[in-house]
């Protein structure tokens, strides 16, 4: 499995919630329908209580400071970039969600990985 992961920040003036909302009601239902060949679609929210105290961990790591990480899987790289690159995906639509809730002028990190699920 491959996934593309997406660590995005929102407009400032726009609340936490408005802005989960917005993700879960609106542009979430949009990626599904634009993304031909999509296994799984995640949405990570950062809990606000672990921003402030590191779940009272003593370690030296930082907290990543973001609203949302994405994760889009497919069956392999093939996949994904067919449904990446394919007119579904570029619509003026989809294009226009994103913009609204992703805040473009702040670092947006993606990258794709190859998923391992470890046994347990």
């Amino acid at each position: 499995m491959i996934k593309h992961i997406s660590i995005i920040r929102r407009h400032s003036g726009v609340s936490r919630e408005e802005f989960r909302r917005y993700w879960i009601d609106v542009h979430a239902p949009l990626v599904k329908q634009s993304l031909p060949g999509l296994r799984r679609y995640i949405g990570n929210f950062p809990d606000e209580g672990g921003r402030a105290d590191k779940w009272g961990l003593q370690d030296r790591s930082e907290i990543l400071d973001c609203d949302l990480i994405v994760e889009l899987h497919f069956d392999d790289m093939k996949a994904l970039k067919s449904a990446m690159l394919g007119p579904a995906w570029l619509n003026d639509k989809r294009r226009a969600s994103s913009a609204k809730l992703i805040d473009y002028g702040a670092t947006l990190i993606t990258t794709v990985a190859e998923e391992y699920d470890v046994p347990l």
